[in-house]
């Protein structure tokens, strides 16, 4: 029943053929610019409907170089905190994609293995723990159109206490393209807020796209 969930979810969020805008945000606009689309070819662009909530500079402060166990259990170090206007629903959109690298242990599947078992007090070499009962993936064309990208793997983060005090559940969401770094967003949701899930996640499309042109820059660097 969960994959079906997502699967069907995916499906009707992002054949709707429905135009977004972008809310202007100074500080978000800098960071997709300088970051996202300079140095990993993703465009972005601030979901219509959400504003930010807080937010750290990814341009001038080192956050890498400033962690502390409090913040970064809050993630202010590593995601923009979007907020839904009606308040609902929060979307951690991370501040910098997850690197691609050849290392079987550093591919998104073993740390959303990792992500999971530790959430849900599993060990991740736990025979029990079967990846497709836990996580929804989703290919193809529509992963393509909306994305450009090739696939998106959906999760259930269950929660001990109330995140920021009011959201109680949590669904992960990954982006995937072959060769590129990954994004790693959270979405957290009231009770109200889950039930208009699929509104929510509806207001990426149309604001995110992963670039041809790193496959052509990377490339163009390997032959000189």
């Amino acid at each position: 029943m969960k994959s079906l969930f997502y699967v069907c979810l995916f499906v009707l969020i992002f054949s709707i053929d429905k135009p977004v805008y972008a809310q202007e945000d100074t500080l978000f606009n800098r960071y997709i610019d300088t970051i996202m689309d300079r140095f990993f070819s993703i465009k972005g662009k601030m979901p219509k409907g959400f504003t930010v909530l807080r937010a750290s500079d990814p341009v001038n402060i080192p956050f890498w170089k400033n962690r502390n166990e409090e913040d970064e259990a809050k993630g202010l170090y590593d995601f923009h905190y979007l907020q839904s206007v009606d308040g609902e629903c929060l979307l951690l959109y991370p501040i910098m994609p997850y690197p691609y690298l050849y290392k079987e242990s550093r591919s998104p599947y073993h740390r959303i293995t990792t992500n999971l078992t530790k959430a849900l007090g599993l060990s991740s070499a736990d025979s029990s723990f079967v990846f497709d009962e836990h996580v929804t993936t989703v290919t193809g064309k529509f992963v393509r159109d909306t994305f450009n990208a090739d696939s998106i793997h959906f999760y259930n983060i269950p929660l001990e206490e109330a995140f920021e005090e009011r959201y109680i559940y949590c669904t992960e969401m990954v982006i995937t393209k072959a060769d590129r770094a990954s994004l790693y967003f959270k979405w957290y949701f009231t009770e109200k807020g889950k039930e208009k899930e699929r509104e929510y996640l509806e207001r990426l499309k149309g604001n995110l796209w992963f670039k041809d042109e790193w496959r052509l820059k990377a490339e163009t660097e390997r032959q000189e």
